[in-house]
């Protein structure tokens, strides 16, 4: 662990438990500290032939394929521009199970723990024809492996057994994990004891890794995979957190979200906080505690949270930089919270279109018109709407409808995501960035390549969306603007180092040197670097907020024509 400004407060017997303090003020995007040298840093089994097991690195970048060939982006595919974190991996040669990029890193982790391990991957293998055993096995059994060295830091960690012991199904799973760990590891006699007696040890350790480890998710790349530290175990959870977590590589960085004062409790979420107090306690169930935070105990939703947030005033260079909407935002009291529950459960208990052989955009259209009470009363930041745009915006950049996807995420940009994370840097916020700009690039291309290719008469609202194009429009510009909002934040939001950013930084790079841009390309920079000034606000009026709103106004026209209309159901099975 780096140098720490943090510091392991209270104890178990008090209300919030052990927790961490910062023993210094941060502001937003502030590193608090990284973490280095964890118990527990592996993948997730599906990815073991994809990632190397020891750095975590990725094989490869995956950009976006829709925007490839049109633009030189930097992918692992183009041998002369290599990202920092590509790298090719190659399967341990003992048990063929798990991956490493380097024999550095080979070596490294045959030191830590795979020379244990290897001899049980191939039994396993052999035994199984060639499965893998499952994440949480994995994570034991290096514990179990190590076990004289893990007792003492495992013993200081909270495990909630009793708790895990009501909880059905869940520790039943956990109780054949645990025997399953004890054969494997061969714990049966091991210092005198038998196999129950280290079946329940494991159980302990399984119950302690469920409660203290986090889930090194990676959206970007479809990929999961667990890691714990010890002090980082001790940061407790708000729906209203202070700070957030991310991952690169084997390290997890402790960033401040909001002002955090010194000696002030640091907090992050341990879910998504964007949704409705039901979901989000029943999302924490696992952790076997009830949430009081702000958001909890006042039932708050994402407007109500977000006009009183410290964050807002961080928003002056965003695509949503008018302070008043965040302070005065739509009012909630139109839906009753028990409408918004009930449109929201039914949302989220419904089958997904996989079980039902329905088509993503006609499973998306049933909820889109369930939600018609949050769309007339304008919620359009309550949830589960954020998803289903989210989701139309996938489904029609697919489809390569990307004027459709473009007036969606123009929309999200400035009248979605600014109210479920009011802090400019959020991670959501900059992807959106990045999706913009590459929805323009394609659709500057396909009309390059195919003129009037997107458009189509008998679409009500087409004639008028290919009018705002031609006359309201700069299209590279606004491209321009995005990158830059992605590759001002990125360090704030993540690391150097991160995709996003890295992709954005290398588009804006096919822009140098062109002399018919200098003169805007200049007036961007001056936004960038003076947003507040006069200047600043002149580019971001006419050139970037007024194109945006422009494309956010055709967002509803859009959502009606992609999912207001009857889908065909289909047709029962007969059995």
């Amino acid at each position: 662990m780096a140098q720490s400004y943090i510091q392991v407060s209270g104890d178990k017997a008090d209300q919030a438990g052990r927790h961490l303090t910062s023993s210094k003020a941060f502001v937003p995007g502030d590193l608090i500290v990284s973490f280095s040298n964890p118990l527990i840093a592996l993948p997730d089994s599906p990815h073991l032939l994809q990632v190397c097991s020891n750095c975590l690195s990725l094989p490869h970048v995956a950009s976006d394929p829709s925007v490839q060939g049109r633009l030189a982006l930097p992918s692992a595919s183009d041998p002369g521009m290599q990202l920092p974190n590509s790298k090719l991996v190659k399967a341990c040669t003992g048990c063929g199970k798990l991956s490493y990029c380097s024999k550095a890193c080979q070596r490294a982790d045959w030191k830590r723990i795979h020379k244990a391990e290897c001899k049980v991957f191939s039994r396993v293998g052999k035994e199984q024809e060639g499965k893998t055993l499952p994440t949480p096995v994995r994570a034991a059994l290096q514990v179990m492996l190590r076990w004289t060295e893990m007792k003492d830091l495992f013993e200081g960690l909270e495990g909630h057994v009793k708790a895990f012991q009501g909880d059905g199904k869940p520790y039943a799973d956990i109780t054949v994990q645990a025997l399953a760990v004890t054969e494997y590891a061969q714990l049966a006699g091991k210092d005198g004891w038998g196999v129950d007696w280290w079946a329940e040890v494991v159980k302990g350790v399984l119950c302690k890794i469920q409660t203290n480890a986090f889930h090194r998710l990676d959206l970007d790349f479809g990929q999961d995979g667990i890691f714990l530290d010890p002090t980082l175990a001790m940061v407790n959870h708000s729906c209203v957190p202070n700070a957030f977590v991310y991952f690169m590589g084997r390290n997890a960085c402790l960033k401040a979200e909001r002002p955090i004062e010194k000696g002030e409790e640091v907090t992050i979420s341990y879910i998504d906080y964007t949704h409705p107090k039901y979901y989000r306690l029943e999302n924490l169930k696992s952790y076997h505690f009830v949430c009081s935070c702000p958001r909890c105990s006042g039932n708050l939703d994402s407007y109500e949270v977000c006009k009183s947030g410290p964050s807002i005033q961080l928003n002056s260079l965003s695509l949503q930089p008018d302070i008043s909407k965040y302070k005065s935002p739509p009012s909630s009291k139109v839906v009753s919270k028990t409408s918004i529950t009930n449109i929201h459960r039914n949302f989220h208990a419904g089958v997904s279109p996989d079980d039902t052989g329905a088509t993503p955009m006609s499973y998306l259209s049933t909820h889109w018109k369930a939600c018609k009470p949050l769309v007339d009363a304008k919620l359009y930041a309550t949830q589960p709407l954020p998803q289903i745009f989210s989701e139309t915006v996938s489904q029609c950049s697919s489809a390569t409808r990307y004027a459709h996807a473009l007036c969606i995420a123009a929309f999200q940009a400035t009248m979605v995501e600014p109210y479920l994370y009011p802090h400019p840097f959020a991670q959501s916020r900059l992807k959106t960035c990045l999706a913009i700009a590459k929805l323009l690039v394609n659709i500057v291309f396909d009309e390059s390549d195919r003129p009037g290719a997107w458009y189509n008469k008998d679409v009500p609202f087409h004639y008028r969306l290919r009018s705002t194009f031609k006359t309201d429009i700069d299209p590279i510009l606004l491209t321009q603007a995005m990158l830059i909002v992605v590759a001002h934040y990125g360090e704030m939001a993540h690391d150097p180092q991160w995709n996003v950013a890295i992709e954005a930084r290398g588009i804006l790079k096919q822009f140098e040197g062109r002399e018919d841009r200098e003169q805007l390309t200049t007036g961007l920079l001056e936004w960038e670097r003076d947003p507040q000034g006069q200047t600043g606000k002149g580019i971001f009026d006419f050139m970037i907020g007024k194109p945006l709103g422009l494309l956010s106004s055709f967002a509803m026209e859009v959502m009606e024509y992609e999912l207001g209309k009857n889908f065909p159901q289909p047709s029962p099975e007969i059995h």
